[in-house]
């Protein structure tokens, strides 16, 4: 499986652990698409993944130093001042959830970022960037195949004659 669908599937599962979010998808900017997009209840996290710099490829294994942005939306019809305090403590939440969280193909989350995404109408959305890294291709049986150098024959034909400083093989006879 892919190293990105592994993380989206864990980050999805971890997030759901949070029991007052209600959807959790991947970012296709919703919150701006609303009217357009599938219905989805509030307060909803979305995953968006932003450039991963991958590394080259050994064995077919290859690492990417990847950003994953949670994109934290709560409908509120108070003051945004009013809302903040609960936007925040749902934030902080989901980042007892995922702040050091890791899995076979990344390593744990790191907190890099947050910021308040404004311009949304009746909803508030706070945005958290978490750091991690990516392991593609590690599954891929030739990925375990490492080729050793051939151990060289140290057999000796004969009997080994060690006489002072001089190593010969034969018979062992000195006559």
């Amino acid at each position: 499986m892919s190293a990105l669908l592994d993380a989206f599937n864990a980050v999805k599962t971890q997030v759901e652990t949070v029991t007052d979010v209600k959807t959790v998808r991947l970012f296709n900017s919703q919150i701006d698409n609303e009217e357009r997009e599938n219905p989805f209840l509030y307060p909803a996290v979305f995953i968006e993944f932003q450039e991963i710099l991958w590394d080259k490829a050994i064995r077919n294994v290859k690492t990417g130093e990847a950003t994953i942005t949670l994109h934290i939306a709560v409908e509120s019809y108070k003051t945004e001042t009013e809302s903040l305090p609960a936007v925040l403590a749902l934030a902080a939440k989901i980042h007892v959830a995922i702040d050091g969280f890791g899995g076979g193909c990344f390593t744990e989350f790191a907190l890099q970022a947050e910021r308040q995404d404004t311009d949304h109408d009746n909803c508030i959305v706070w945005q958290i960037d978490y750091q991690t890294e990516l392991t593609e291709g590690a599954s891929d049986p030739r990925a375990r195949q490492i080729s050793t150098p051939s151990a060289p024959d140290l057999s000796t034909s004969g009997v080994l004659d060690i006489d002072n400083i001089v190593i010969r093989t034969g018979d062992g006879d000195f006559s």
